[in-house]
């Protein structure tokens, strides 16, 4: 089993999942079980970051599960792939938790939701003792969400 290359890490971590097939879905589980193997983390690891169940990832790695969407990001999040690379650990947990729930939503009701979500981050950021770079993130997600 061999690690990818930056290259192939780029390629995996770029994928609309939305839009790939079952087929193809199917067809990336060696590729997740190398990227994992060359990061050293363990089934058990991944799937504790990533929010789903040792089983989940054992399914996916040897082809006999096509995942979901929000599962294969989520991965991708755990093994430090794709846009959510960029976003911290912490982040990463709690979007591999929302992930699953944001996509379940109608896009009416999402963005009531979010914009209640932006709200209550605002106001805790709003604490004296808050980041000010986080503040301005979030600042302008609500200024997006209305």
């Amino acid at each position: 089993m061999n690690s990818l290359s930056s290259d192939q890490e780029k390629r995996l971590g770029s994928i609309d999942w939305g839009r790939t097939s079952l087929k193809d879905r199917l067809s990336y589980g060696s590729l997740i079980r190398d990227l994992r193997i060359g990061k050293n983390i363990t089934q058990e690891g991944l799937a504790e970051i990533a929010g789903v169940s040792r089983q989940t990832v054992s399914n996916i790695e040897s082809g006999k599960t096509a995942a979901q969407p929000a599962v294969m990001e989520s991965i991708l999040r755990g093994l430090g792939v794709g846009r959510a690379s960029d976003v911290s650990p912490t982040a990463n947990r709690y979007l591999a938790i929302l992930g699953p729930m944001i996509d379940a939503l109608d896009d009416d009701v999402l963005d009531e939701a979010m914009a209640k979500v932006v709200k209550v981050l605002v106001e805790a950021i709003s604490d004296p003792k808050g980041d000010k770079a986080a503040k301005s993130s979030v600042d302008r997600i609500g200024r997006l969400l209305g």
